[in-house]
């Protein structure tokens, strides 16, 4: 109890001071740049850089603030859990590993935050140890090593720029291949298609390590990547077309898988990709600071929303089926209110705080930039998606019959998650306004016609009008559910029989085959052979020699 809460001040107070000094960088546009260097090969420098600029402050100020009620909130929820210390000690180094990240505008420093957060997540995400979680976490970590590799490719490729410091180089002589690779590493961080996987099955980790990593943390670090490294492709945006499709793919893929999902975190995850894949879009649209806007909003409700999933599930003696769940508003009304309003954020209600982004993209998209009528009708369609499965969740927590409702206890610390989740609340209403007042000066106006600004919202009410009650009474053993619970049989992609009995017989043939042949246990092998034919050629030839011995014996004797 008496490290979280010394962690707890750490972080919210040095989040203050980082959000304070980011406003000052901003305003003065100042930058600032501290370089170690720690061993030099010819023209190559192996050092730690960090760099301070409003960007990283900002970024670092909202992962402590929400790292430290995250630990605040983790009094009540694993007090009663036999490691906690050791789970503390876990979280601060991920939290760690995400400001290494945040800081380094070189490459190399930036892949020990980047392998960190791989390391730290798959313990984390098999924190339980339990066959689950050992699955989960090994998916994740697997998933995460393909964006090391693509990494490490780039990071050769940069040696040929004389250095690693990326901030220096000349944007419009970059490699391409070498950005291709940054944006592959960054898909699979942010769990775009085809490495969308992982996400969901993560949340087998504890919920406090859910709404770190879902918000703030690990997701995050694809967005964040191409951010720092968006001078380098915002001239070439035209030859990255096929990269939108992809996201917008993911898109809709998240929304009706949790559409028909069932897990309460799962539905959560899947809208944390959903709003990962709006952020991509909007960087590879050309705007930076429109994505990062969203990045800031998106990671307080959706901690928000986690913090709210571990109190009902804690609640529910660890059900994270909707359909066991009931009457939260009769049970739980505050955690049903926060529940609420931070949903309402992630559907985009005006005013609050993913309004300014969800509703301004929509409307660059119809007045400046040039998509087909089908890319358009998907993102609409996407975004309406969004209401109709929260307003799903909302009815099988609210609505619904009691079921389990009469097992339910109330923890006698549950205060203590309560209160970690006051600051976030307000937050979640008033940081888009306040965000928005922040970047005021780097977005355009767009003025549009009543009917065109409010088909979105026209097209939400339809939807939910007219396929509310199919999705609430639908049948799950219907085959056609099974292609969208499954996202879109990702899972079978993956870990496919094909895949997995040509692995088996590589091992097989090789680990236990000709590995067992020449490796350890051949060399066991030969030796005791060598040993036992040793062993019965010596006692052949004292055998040999025992009979010699008798035969001069007697032949001495009788002759």
């Amino acid at each position: 109890m008496y490290k979280m809460n010394l962690f707890f001040y750490i972080n919210f107070f040095l989040s203050i001071i980082f959000f304070y000094i980011s406003i000052l960088f901003f305003y003065k546009m100042k930058l600032k740049l501290i370089e170690w260097e720690i061993y030099n090969y010819y023209s190559l420098e192996f050092g730690l850089v960090i760099l301070l600029d409003w960007i990283s402050l900002l970024f670092m100020s909202y992962v402590l603030f929400i790292s430290s009620w995250v630990m605040y909130y983790s009094n009540g929820y694993m007090s009663n859990d036999k490691f906690k210390n050791r789970f503390l000690l876990m979280l601060m180094l991920f939290v760690l590993s995400m400001i290494m990240l945040i800081i380094s505008p070189n490459i190399i420093s930036l892949l020990f935050g980047w392998d960190g957060l791989g390391l730290i997540s798959y313990y984390l995400v098999s924190y339980y140890q339990n066959f689950n979680s050992y699955n989960s976490g090994m998916i994740t970590f697997l998933s995460n090593r393909i964006g090391d590799s693509f990494m490490l490719i780039s990071i050769f490729l940069m040696m040929d720029y004389g250095g690693w410091n990326f901030i220096f180089y000349n944007y419009l002589e970059f490699n391409l291949f070498m950005l291709v690779m940054i944006i592959l590493a960054s898909m699979t961080k942010s769990a775009q298609i085809p490495f969308s996987l992982w996400l969901p099955m993560a949340m087998a980790a504890p919920t406090p390590v859910s709404s770190l990593v879902h918000s703030s943390t690990l997701v995050t670090a694809g967005i964040y990547l191409l951010i720092r490294f968006y001078e380098f492709f915002k001239f070439n945006l035209d030859k990255f077309n096929l990269f939108i499709y992809l996201f917008i793919m993911t898109m809709m893929m998240s929304s009706m898988s949790a559409l028909m999902e069932m897990d309460l975190k799962k539905i959560i995850a899947l809208s944390t990709l959903s709003q990962l894949s709006l952020m991509f879009m909007m960087l590879f649209m050309g705007f930076k600071e429109l994505a990062f806007f969203h990045l800031l909003t998106h990671a307080i409700f959706k901690s928000l929303l986690f913090l709210c999933s571990g109190i009902i599930i804690h609640n529910y003696k660890n059900y994270q089926d909707i359909r066991v769940m009931g009457s939260l508003n009769k049970i739980m009304p505050m955690v049903s209110c926060y529940l609420n309003i931070s949903g309402l954020s992630l559907c985009g209600l005006p005013f609050l705080s993913s309004f300014y982004t969800k509703d301004y993209i929509m409307e660059l998209m119809f007045s400046e930039y040039y998509f087909n009528i089908m890319f358009i009708l998907i993102y609409m369609l996407s975004i309406s998606l969004t209401l109709l499965y929260y307003c799903r969740l909302i009815y099988y927590l609210n609505f619904n019959w009691l079921n389990l409702s009469s097992l339910n206890y109330f923890l006698d610390n549950k205060w203590l998650m309560m209160d970690s989740m006051k600051l976030l609340l307000i937050f979640s209403l008033i940081i888009g306004s306040i965000m928005m007042w922040f970047f005021l000066g780097n977005i355009k106006l767009v003025i549009m016609e009543n009917l065109l600004f409010m088909m979105t919202y026209l097209l939400m009410l339809l939807i939910l009008f007219k396929f509310f009650e199919k999705f609430i009474k639908m049948k799950l053993l219907n085959m056609q559910f099974y292609f969208f619970m499954n996202m879109w049989y990702l899972n079978y992609f993956f870990m496919n029989k094909f895949i997995l009995l040509m692995s088996m017989n590589f091992m097989n043939t090789m680990e236990k085959g000709w590995g067992e042949l020449i490796g350890s246990q051949g060399v066991f092998w030969l030796y005791k052979n060598f040993s036992l034919n040793y062993q019965i050629y010596q006692f052949n030839n004292f055998k040999y020699f025992m009979i010699l011995f008798i035969l001069m014996f007697y032949l001495v004797i009788f002759l």
